[in-house]
């Protein structure tokens, strides 16, 4: 998926229910060239280490894994390539 990062959530931290574990999580806004707003959630390294600033650069996301929660779809993406 390439688009353009429309805006950056602050990350947040969840807890896991079955493992009371603390995770940090970040949701990324992108328009894709059809002009559709897809939701991206990174997760703990990724999330902690995207740079909040890049606000309406392009991006590139390779390798997403695609899950549905609570009727929201979310991207959960492998590789990121951004300023490309």
């Amino acid at each position: 998926m390439i688009g353009i990062i429309k805006s950056v959530d602050p990350v947040t931290s969840i807890t896991k229910r079955d493992t009371n574990q603390s995770l940090d999580k970040r949701d990324i806004h992108i328009v894709d060239d059809t002009n559709t707003l897809v939701t991206v959630t990174l997760w703990a390294e990724k999330a902690r280490d995207f740079d909040a600033s890049s606000e309406h650069s392009s991006i590139a996301i390779k390798g997403a894994a695609v899950r549905e929660y609570q009727g929201s779809i979310f991207y959960l993406p492998y590789l990121l390539f951004d300023d490309f």
